[in-house]
């Protein structure tokens, strides 16, 4: 009998260190969490989500055939959200912030510069509202405009950085985009019109990338994301929406 309670004494002992260890292992575990929540939620995403209401409508092709009846389908429910009692701003575009998938893209480079120097960067179609609505800050120059020269692009910070070093430099200036033409690659002027803040694609773990954005008239998109800037809760105007 006093064998057994020696036995039992020591495995109860052995179940408290272990207990202790497991609380100190969660205790760790759920600091390291916190702290790295923290990181994240400080990490600007180039956008203002909390004021911001999105929803996304996949158009069909028996609703709409070509580029001019997606225009006129997005300008109608454009109009039909503003009209909403409360949303200060709407606007859309072709890619959602924090949405999936990458995207169409191309390459840009500086006058002269070799291919090798050319940077890649997402394409986006986005309305004149686009950018107030989501709160995506412009850095400088204009945004988008329907009336835009067709050699004008407006680019994010992280485009400009890369092949200017600043956004005061990009505003204005001249980019070289490649495009093929019967197999053969040609480098087509774009000029800067303006400078958006980039928006982190996907969330806050994920780093930002060139971009450039073009409007609705030069890039028609069945997927249509809509942002309303409203005030308060976004949550109130969902079912309106």
């Amino acid at each position: 009998r006093s064998g057994r309670t020696r036995r039992r004494a020591g495995v109860e002992q052995v179940l408290v260190v272990a207990q202790g260890a497991l609380a100190l292992v969660l205790l760790v575990g759920a600091s390291l969490t916190v702290r790295s929540l923290q990181r994240l939620a400080a990490v600007p995403l180039g956008f203002e989500p909390d004021a911001t209401l999105s929803l996304t409508v996949r158009v069909p092709a028996a609703e709409a055939e070509g580029a001019d009846e997606l225009l006129s389908f997005a300008r109608s429910v454009e109009g039909r959200l503003t009209g909403l009692a409360g949303v200060e701003r709407v606007g859309w575009t072709s890619r959602l912030p924090l949405s999936s998938g990458i995207g169409s893209g191309s390459r840009f480079r500086l006058p002269r510069a070799t291919e090798a120097d050319a940077i890649g960067s997402t394409v986006s179609m986005a309305s004149d509202g686009f950018f107030e609505a989501a709160g995506v800050a412009l850095l400088g120059g204009q945004g988008i405009d329907p009336a835009m020269a067709a050699d004008e692009i407006v680019v994010n910070q992280a485009f400009a950085d890369s092949l200017f070093g600043s956004v005061a430099a990009a505003v204005g200036g001249i980019v070289e985009e490649a495009q093929l033409n019967e197999g053969q690659l040609e480098w087509h002027p774009r000029r800067i019109r303006g400078v958006v803040a980039s928006v982190r694609p996907g969330g806050p773990r994920n780093g930002v990338r060139p971009a450039n954005y073009l409007p609705p008239e030069r890039w028609p998109s069945r997927e249509i994301g809509f942002a309303l800037r409203v005030p308060g809760n976004p949550s109130e105007w969902r079912a309106a929406a």
